[in-house]
Formats: structure tokens, C-alpha cells, sequence
């Protein structure tokens, strides 16, 4: 057998080691950390991203069921998904005992959780992107999004400990008809923005020992009053209630300042409930709406107005009320002092020239500072 010449295998030697480089090259782009440049290869505008679908991953803690913040966030995310870009198509679950959960945890060096993990192929749209390095979170060195202002309740991975499970107590008045209710507040904490987990809301009315027994202890002087334990200081909403209360040496948040009406405990009567005065003058059509400027005012404070009564300046009543209080301009008004149980009316009230009588009335006068048309009323009492 006459043997044939050998083969020159150079070609199929350089092809394969290109071959090796552009599997090579191609690795090291999948594979290499996105760089912390403000050009991020994982951030799109828009139209540009290769694909809106998306993998949320949650982790999740077995010692907190109700932990549900990645949850809401993944619902969020897919009621707007036209708006930010982005379809999640997929959900997966881990839980911190589980292999996979530890990896994540690890991987991802999650301090908090649940956790939410969000990955896809390509570029993230431009506007997920923006409100998710706003406040929710980081973008991890695979492109993958990671949920890290976690909100509460959430359980600390290395301790254990779960923060933002909040108790509540009520303590209501026997009686107070149109006061502030304490229970429709304790139920808008719980919904947006704040979603605040009660693990327990307890209602005394006051009559009962134990509301006696906290009245004492923290030295309370309004009802209903709402009482949260330290776990209400893990919620942003905190910041804002504080402003209405006091933090005791025990951690609990009182919260006194109440809206009126309200029950005063030391006086054993009912706060807040304004009468409104009406001096009107039926000689001029042209004066200004006393009646409109009375709501307006009662409209910013919140004042309940249980009564309003309308005298002319000429009739016995507006003449009477034109001796006693010295008035000397119409149309005006008079508040009753059940006015000064609202926060801030005396410094309003007083920034002017109005005054407060020794009855407790309130008598607006200064009728010049708003610019309005109005008549002087003569020495007789009439305008």
C-alpha cells in the first residue's frame, strides 16, 4: 500500500485555539464585575434594553411569616412594570435554612430579610434603575439588583432578631361624640405608605384598671391616647409621631398631642368644640363675607363648629354684643375659647390685633390687615 502524504493539521491547530480565545473572551465578558463607573454597562434607556423579562428571587427568614416588604415590592414593580421596563416572569423562594438560602445570603452578603434578588439577561431599563438606586437598593457586580433598604418588619441574618413587630394600646373615653378615633388611625398605619405590622392592639376604655393604671404611669391628660411600644421606631413614620408625643424611659411612644375634639382627663369634660359668632351689617352689601372668612379659619385648624349664630348690628343681640365687647367694625366674628384646644390658633390668633375677652371669647378686629371692605360702627352701635 503506497502510503499517502501526511496531513498538515497547522490550520485545524490555529483554528482551535482561536476557537479557546473566543470562548475565553467570551467568559471574561460574562463573567466580569460591572465596573463602578458612572457608565454602567448594566443601565439602559428604555427602548434600549434587550429584554423587559426578569427573576425575582426572594429569600425569606422562617422565624418571620409576616415579613412581606420583597413581596409588596414584586407586586409593585409588576403593577407598574409598563412604566419601569420591566416584567418579572418568574418568582423564586429560599429560605435562610435552606442551601440555596445560605448561598444567596453569602453571595449577596445580605444583612437583612427577606431579601429580594432581581436578575435578567441584558441591560436594566434606565427607569427601574433610577428608582431602585434611589432608596431600594444596590446593583451587585453580576448586574443583579439586590433589595437592601429593607423595610420593617425584617429579621437581622446575624443575630436573629426580628425588628418592627409593634404593639398598641388604645385608651378611649366613655363618651366623646365626634373625638379623634384612635382605631381608624391604628388602621392607616397599617395600609400605604407605612404598612406598620401590629402583633397585637389593645382597647381599654378609661373606666377600666389597667387604662387607669397607664393614665398614671405616664401622666396622660387627653383621650383616646395611642400608645406603641419601641417596635414603632424601625418605621420612617416614627419621625413624624414622635413630633406628636413623647418617647417614656421605657421605650413606649405616647402620643398626646391629639387632634380635637378631645376628652380631658383632669377636667372630666369634652375639649374642641367651637360656636361661631356672626355680626353681620345688613346695610352693606358690599362688606366682606364674615361667614366665609370664619370657615376658612376653622377649615385650617380642623375645628369641629357645634354651633353658629347670625346677629345684624342692629338688632338687640348685635347691639348687645357691640356694647360688651367694644366692637367697632362689621361685619366680624367671635370664636368661642374652646378655639385655644387647637395647636397653634393663639399664635394666629394674636399675630394681629385681635383679642381674647375675659368670658373667653375671641373677638376678630383687625379687619385693616386683610384688606377688606367694611363699616365703622358710630358711638350709637350702628354702622
Amino acid at each position: 500500500m503506497i502510503p499517502g502524504p501526511e496531513k498538515d493539521n497547522t490550520i485545524f491547530i490555529i483554528l482551535g485555539l482561536a476557537a479557546i480565545a473566543i470562548i475565553a473572551i467570551g467568559a471574561y465578558i460574562y463573567l466580569k464585575p460591572a465596573p463602578q463607573s458612572e457608565e454602567n454597562p448594566w443601565v439602559s434607556g428604555g427602548e434600549e434594553a434587550l429584554s423587559p423579562n426578569a427573576t425575582a428571587i426572594i429569600v425569606l427568614s422562617e422565624k418571620c411569616t409576616d415579613c412581606d416588604s420583597a413581596a409588596r415590592l414584586v407586586e409593585k414593580i409588576r403593577q407598574d412594570s409598563a412604566n419601569l421596563g420591566t416584567n418579572i416572569v418568574d418568582i423564586q423562594t429560599a429560605y435562610d435554612s435552606s442551601e440555596d438560602g445560605r448561598m444567596l445570603i453569602i453571595r449577596y452578603n445580605i444583612t437583612e430579610l427577606p431579601a429580594l434578588i432581581l436578575k435578567k439577561e441584558g441591560q436594566w431599563d434606565g427607569r427601574l434603575l433610577s428608582m431602585w438606586v434611589d432608596g431600594i437598593g444596590s446593583v451587585e457586580d453580576d448586574g443583579s439588583l439586590l433589595y437592601r433598604e429593607v423595610a420593617p418588619p425584617y429579621v437581622i441574618v446575624e443575630s436573629g432578631e426580628t425588628i418592627g413587630m409593634v404593639e398598641a394600646v388604645e385608651i378611649v373615653p366613655e363618651s366623646c361624640e365626634g373625638c379623634f378615633d384612635s382605631g381608624a388611625f391604628l388602621d392607616s398605619l397599617e395600609g400605604y405608605p407605612d404598612y406598620v405590622h401590629f402583633t397585637e392592639v389593645t382597647r381599654f376604655n378609661e373606666s377600666n384598671p389597667g387604662a387607669r393604671a397607664l393614665i398614671e404611669k405616664y401622666n396622660i391628660t387627653k383621650l383616646p391616647v395611642v400608645i406603641l411600644n419601641p417596635g414603632i421606631g424601625a418605621y420612617k413614620v416614627s419621625q413624624q409621631l414622635q413630633s406628636v408625643g413623647s418617647q417614656e424611659d421605657d421605650g413606649w411612644l405616647v402620643l398626646r398631642e391629639i387632634p380635637p375634639p378631645y376628652y380631658d382627663v383632669a377636667s372630666a369634660t369634652v375639649r374642641g368644640r367651637v360656636e361661631i359668632i356672626l355680626l353681620k351689617d345688613g346695610s352693606c352689601p358690599d362688606c366682606y363675607d364674615a361667614a366665609a372668612f370664619s370657615d376658612d379659619l376653622a377649615n385650617i385648624f380642623g375645628m369641629q363648629i357645634t354651633n353658629r349664630t347670625e346677629y345684624d348690628v342692629s338688632s338687640p343681640e348685635g347691639r348687645a354684643l357691640i356694647s360688651r365687647y367694644a366692637i367697632t367694625a362689621a361685619p366680624t366674628f367671635l370664636v368661642s375659647g374652646e378655639a385655644s384646644a387647637y395647636r397653634g390658633f393663639g399664635d394666629f390668633w394674636f399675630a394681629k390685633d385681635n383679642t381674647k375677652e375675659s368670658d373667653g371669647w375671641y373677638v376678630f378686629r383687625d379687619v385693616n390687615y386683610i384688606g377688606v371692605v367694611y363699616k365703622n360702627i358710630n358711638e350709637s352701635g350702628t354702622g
